[in-house]
């Protein structure tokens, strides 16, 4: 009896590093136009906190990683577990006709994410991710709302769920003019640790 329990508290331990730990984060955004494919395109830029060990920096996350991109490290874990692994995106997109559909984006974030390290804390067993992505926008639209979500997230309460509760980062984007400035739309930038311990 007791080798079966220290069987099942073994694999319990072994299935809660395959599942990544988020401690949250923040998205900000700015539009320009591509000449290159004349598109306009949002620029978005990822702050993002993960448990050590769990996140895009890959299983082994020493300080030495500082500054460093985490291409390779999310690619191998990404091939291993899947596109969703570290969470899914999907584009809300409000057309002009007042028509709305959803786009999913984790093929695109997939391909065309760059990512570094831009902290980490062996002692409070934390890493903190700089990424940006572009992504083009259909034309004709009133907004477009980018969507970063997953189930993850970092249990903070006393009620234990097996995967984490849901999470869920959003922008919303309107790709017109400022009437004040006759420039292109922007997201204030927040620069703030996703993770107090």
């Amino acid at each position: 009896m007791s080798l079966l329990l220290v069987f099942f508290l073994s694999l319990s331990g072994c299935l809660a590093v395959d599942n990544p730990i988020f401690y949250g984060g923040s998205m900000s955004f700015s539009i320009f136009h591509d000449d290159r494919d004349n598109t306009d395109k949002v620029h978005l830029k990822l702050l993002t906190g993960w448990k050590i060990g769990t996140g895009p920096c890959g299983r082994s996350c020493p300080r030495s990683r500082t500054r460093t991109s985490t291409i390779q490290s999310r690619k191998n874990m990404l091939d291993k577990k899947g596109d969703g692994y570290f969470g899914n995106w999907d584009m809300e997109v409000r057309k002009s006709s007042g028509n709305t559909y959803h786009q999913n984006l984790t093929t695109i974030v997939k391909t065309n994410l760059t990512e570094k390290v831009e902290s980490v804390n062996p002692r409070l067993e934390w890493e903190l991710d700089t990424a940006e992505l572009f992504v083009p926008i259909p034309d004709q639209v009133q907004y477009v709302d980018i969507i970063f979500e997953g189930n993850s997230w970092l249990e903070l309460t006393v009620n234990k769920l097996t995967k984490g509760p849901p999470w869920h980062l959003q922008v919303k984007v309107n790709p017109h003019e400022r009437s004040d400035t006759l420039g292109p739309n922007r997201s204030p930038i927040v620069q703030m640790k996703p993770f107090f311990k």
